[in-house]
């Protein structure tokens, strides 16, 4: 271990300890023989209030290299996150982890903690680390108002062609979940767009497997999962993770 990254690291714990983030954990991890590991923390970040992000802790391992300050640390989600700046390993995608971008020595832990928990809700479109959570994070931003009125319906976009065609039919038909424009095709999602992290993995997991067995359409509203196989067929209420065997 480099001894400038020692000595900058005990720092940044004796100042977290003095003035930690509300809400936050950070702290070195422990070795088998009980001693503390500076080069790698563990950390826990809230969800902010009034997002899909609320209520949850999320785990968060920041790794530091030898050379660190000079260098940022990698800092990883576990288990990874479904989020578009979230690399499906979990490695945070984010400029003020990056030392060819926004990158300082002089930025604290603490300011990445704050940093990732913003990127949370405020995703940054132009440096995607997960195409699908990209996707349907797009989708949200088709419906966005300054109203913020509940969005109805998202989906993935495929192209300029098939947003600008989404938007035109919603305006003008007043899409909901209900009334599905059948023109649409069988590998767009639709979905509410209030979702919570155990939401999203159950949303996952019925879509996967409503793929295989050729249902149509899948969506989110209320808090809740449907699924349907056609037009004319019921829809079926995936309520956990249990209810996925209703999927045949």
């Amino acid at each position: 271990m480099s001894g400038i990254a020692v000595m900058r690291l005990l720092a940044e714990r004796k100042a977290w300890r003095k003035n930690p983030a509300f809400g936050f954990v950070a702290k070195p991890a422990k070795n088998q023989d009980g001693s503390l590991n500076l080069m790698v923390w563990e950390c826990y970040i809230p969800g902010k209030k009034d997002t899909p992000w609320e209520n949850g802790s999320y785990f968060l391992r920041m790794t530091f290299k030898d050379d660190y300050p000079s260098s940022p640390p990698k800092c990883r989600f576990e288990p990874p996150l479904f989020h578009p700046n979230v690399y499906p390993s979990g490695t945070v995608c984010l400029s003020i982890l990056d030392e060819e971008k926004d990158w300082r020595p002089s930025i604290s832990i603490k300011q990445l903690l704050l940093g990732i928990r913003d990127l949370l809700n405020e995703p940054n479109i132009r440096d995607p680390a997960q195409a699908e959570a990209y996707h349907i994070y797009c989708a949200y931003r088709t419906f966005s108002s300054q109203s913020n009125k509940p969005r109805k319906i998202v989906a993935i976009l495929d192209s300029k062609e098939h947003k600008y065609k989404l938007i035109t039919e919603a305006r003008k038909l007043k899409l909901n979940a209900h009334n599905l424009n059948t023109e649409w095709a069988s590998e767009n999602i639709y979905i509410n767009e209030q979702m919570t992290q155990s939401n999203i993995y159950i949303f996952l997991k019925a879509r996967s497997a409503a793929r295989e067995l050729g249902y149509k359409f899948i969506w989110f509203k209320n808090s809740k999962i449907f699924v349907k196989k056609d037009e004319t067929s019921k829809a079926l209420l995936i309520g956990d993770e249990k209810a996925l065997s209703l999927i045949v």
